[in-house]
């Protein structure tokens, strides 16, 4: 993350960084430079930016913790241009739970839009009922059979597995772009999102990866004895993404596979 950003700052704390070498395996040493980047850098900032605004802190409090690490995510002088704003009418400096409050609303919710509004109604209702924790598990349960399946057929995972519902693939060994792979994926009836991966070489609008979720899946039925089949589908349409044939024969059994597990269901 920050040393991708930063590469001179990770070189002089003893790190690569380049494209054929994966650090992150080094835990200890990518460890230790983190730790020299927040000590060195943030820190330090994080003092300047606070001091400036006569911002009251002791480096204990939870909140100057998380402050720091918000600076070695998105980087000192995005996080003071943040810190810094006025308020237009008043002219005063902003507190710094007003800052908060609207990157919340608007900035991370969004405006007041009807759909929007309704489809969080909908998803806090189904988080209140109980059978959304069995479902949650299935979601979780699929992903990990998924990454396995992956695996097995020798794909690259970012992280090397899955605690999420999500899985990462990396594609670079396939020899193929995650732009191409969503193609070919569409093409056979198959929705997934390009994606970046670590050290990846390509464009953000091309790509070296595909990212694959299991709660659409979940929702329309499928579990753990289905993930083969998914897995084999993703898998053979990557094969074949050149051939157009084949990725209408693999989107016909998906349709097929899937006619009685409709994306909505009105009762």
């Amino acid at each position: 993350g920050a040393f991708q950003l930063m590469p001179a700052v990770a070189r002089a704390q003893g790190l690569k960084v380049n494209s054929k070498i994966d650090e992150r395996k080094d835990f200890d040493k990518s460890a230790f430079a983190a730790s020299q980047l927040i000590k060195t850098i943030c820190i330090p900032h994080a003092k300047k930016i606070l001091k400036a605004h006569n911002i009251e802190f002791k480096e204990d409090e939870l909140w100057f913790r998380l402050f720091v690490l918000h600076i070695y995510h998105a980087g000192a002088y995005n996080v003071k241009a943040v810190v810094d704003k006025i308020a237009p009418k008043s002219g005063r400096v902003k507190m710094m739970s007003e800052l908060i409050d609207s990157a919340v609303m608007p900035g991370i919710q969004g405006g007041p839009l009807m759909h929007i509004i309704a489809a969080k109604a909908v998803a806090f209702k189904e988080a209140l009922d109980p059978s959304f924790k069995s479902y949650m598990k299935s979601v979780l349960d699929n992903a990990q059979c998924f990454a396995n399946e992956f695996k097995s057929k020798g794909y690259n995972l970012v992280s090397d597995g899955t605690d999420t519902h999500l899985v990462l693939l990396d594609l670079q060994n396939k020899n193929i772009s995650g732009k191409a792979a969503e193609i070919a994926l569409d093409e056979a009836g198959i929705t997934v999102n390009k994606n970046m991966v670590p050290f990846d070489d390509q464009s953000p609008f091309v790509t070296s990866g595909i990212r694959i979720g299991t709660p659409a899946i979940t929702t329309r039925g499928l579990l753990e004895d289905d993930m083969d089949f998914v897995a084999e589908s993703i898998d053979s349409s990557i094969k074949y993404h050149d051939n157009e044939s084949m990725l209408t024969e693999i989107g016909n059994n998906v349709e097929s596979y899937m006619i009685d597990r409709p994306l909505f269901s009105i009762s």
